[in-house]
C-alpha cells in the first residue's frame, strides 16, 4: 500500500474537511484535546471561560494571557479563538491555517497571531504572517501579531506576573519584563 504525501489535492481536501469537522464540533473538539493532552510537556493548554470570549480552547500559556487580558481591556466587546475560518497560505504548496484570534472592539475588528518571537523568523510562519496580512487588507481587519515584547506591555497584574515566571524558567532564572 503506497501512503500519500499530501500532494493528492482529493486527499488534501479531506484532511481538510476532517480538521474542521473536529474543530467545528466543541464535543469532538473536547474529546481531541484531552486525548492530545500530554502532562509531561511544558505548554499549558485548556479552556478558559469567559464572558467576551465564550469558552475558548488555548495551546499555549501566551494565548491564556491574551484572553486574560481581552477579559480585562474595557474596549474589547467579544472575541473568538480560533475563528471559523482559515487563511490560505503558500509552503510547499497551498495550505491552510487558522488564525488564533478574532477580537471585536469598539471602534475596529482585529486577527491576531500569538507566536513565541524564536519562531517568527521561520519561513512557514513568514508565509503565514504575510497570508494574514493580505487576508486582513481584503477584509477591513487590522492584523496583529502577539510575541513576548507585547505580552510584557499587558495591563493584566496576573498576566505579567505569568510571562515573568515563564521567561525566567527559559531565561536561567533572568527576566527583562
Amino acid at each position: 500500500m503506497l501512503l500519500n504525501n499530501g500532494e493528492d489535492p482529493e486527499f488534501r481536501k479531506l484532511v481538510v474537511a476532517s480538521s474542521k469537522a473536529i474543530w467545528d464540533d466543541p464535543e469532538l473538539r473536547e474529546r481531541m484535546s484531552t486525548l492530545r493532552s500530554n502532562p509531561d510537556s511544558h505548554y499549558t493548554t485548556g479552556w478558559h471561560e469567559s464572558l467576551k470570549g465564550g469558552r475558548a480552547y488555548y495551546r499555549s500559556a501566551y494565548e491564556l494571557l491574551y484572553f486574560q487580558h481581552l477579559d480585562s481591556n474595557i474596549n474589547v466587546l467579544k472575541y473568538k479563538a480560533e475563528p471559523s475560518f482559515d487563511i490560505q497560505y503558500e509552503f510547499d504548496g497551498i495550505r491552510a491555517y487558522r488564525p488564533d484570534v478574532l477580537v471585536t472592539y469598539v471602534d475596529h475588528q482585529e486577527l491576531v497571531e500569538i507566536k513565541p518571537i524564536k519562531r517568527m523568523s521561520l519561513p512557514r510562519n513568514i508565509a503565514k504572517m504575510v497570508a494574514g496580512q493580505i487576508y486582513c487588507n481584503k477584509h477591513n481587519l487590522v492584523f496583529v501579531v502577539i510575541t513576548e515584547p507585547e505580552l510584557a506591555k499587558l495591563t493584566t497584574f496576573e498576566a505579567r506576573d505569568t510571562l515573568r515566571c515563564r521567561e525566567s524558567l527559559f531565561n536561567g532564572g533572568k527576566t527583562d519584563v
